[in-house]
């Protein structure tokens, strides 16, 4: 091999190394645990770590939910939010009765929570506006359509 970086075996040119991939970014929903705080859309990039700083840091339990419409979402939380105390989220709460989650669920809804699309792959993406609009209405709006 020769000295010069530029050259491999036999005096060819390397090949480039590929550029890097940009960070996929998606859509997501944050609800508060705090009710000062507003219910925001935030764009993020599709990554536990990019999840986990949203919330504080820390390891993430993923809880699936498939919609009443057809599509699917995944709620992020703290995995510890027992063991660290964090606040009861009453509005994330909400927004999980409206998404069909069972009721062993719905008992530890504490702290922030971030939601996301899945795609049929299972795969994190933008989530569903439907979802984003009930995240943010009221408790006395809130509603999916049901047939």
């Amino acid at each position: 091999m020769s000295a010069d970086n530029r050259t491999g075996a036999h005096g060819q040119p390397r090949a480039p190394a590929p550029a890097p991939r940009p960070p996929q970014l998606l859509t997501a929903v944050v609800i508060p645990a705090e009710r000062g705080r507003p219910v925001r859309s935030v764009l993020v990039e599709a990554s536990t770590r990019a999840y986990s700083d949203l919330l504080g840091g820390g390891l993430l339990e993923e809880v699936l939910a498939v919609l009443p419409e057809g599509g699917a979402v995944a709620l992020y939380l703290d995995e510890r939010r027992v063991q660290r105390g964090l606040s009861v989220n009453p509005r994330a709460h909400r927004v999980a009765t409206r998404l069909g989650l069972s009721p062993p669920f719905l008992g530890t809804v504490r702290g922030d929570i971030l939601i996301t699309g899945l795609d049929h792959g299972g795969a994190d993406t933008d989530v569903p506006s439907e979802v984003a609009s009930v995240a943010r209405r009221s408790p006395r709006q809130s509603r999916f359509r049901t047939r």
